[in-house]
């Protein structure tokens, strides 16, 4: 459950102000159509954190794109703040930091800067879950 916790904010931050629990679900699903080979709970194994194909990047893309956190390779960081500030963590300013220094970081495309955000934040999302 926690490992689905942490997609859910990572992959939306991941993730909940406009969007309900149907929407992030729906969001997977979709992706998970989108790119084949590649589902949620594959994307979530630590060798695939740790070592993406480029296939489980885009996934990830996906599923922030979906949950409009990302336009091309762009951060909708209005939107991601306003789902930190929506949600349960122990620290939310440290989350809102950790948003604004990790949503600046453009890499050379959509699938790259989305891997980039999630291995940025995954550190700070740790510290501050809610269990």
């Amino acid at each position: 459950m926690k490992s689905y916790f942490f997609a859910v904010f990572q992959l939306f931050l991941t993730l909940t102000i406009c969007y309900a629990q149907i929407s992030e679900n729906h969001a997977v699903d979709v992706c998970e159509k989108k790119v084949p080979g590649v589902s949620y709970k594959i994307f979530l194994e630590e060798k695939v954190i740790e070592n993406p194909t480029r296939d489980s990047k885009c996934f990830l893309y996906c599923v922030y794109e979906e949950r409009n956190l990302m336009t091309g390779n762009k951060y909708n960081k209005d939107v991601m703040i306003d789902v930190v500030r929506n949600s349960t963590w122990k620290n939310l300013s440290e989350m809102e930091e950790a948003v604004q220094k990790c949503a600046s970081k453009p890499a050379q495309d959509e699938c790259e800067t989305a891997y980039e955000f999630f291995l940025c934040t995954k550190p700070t999302y740790h510290k501050n879950v809610v269990n």
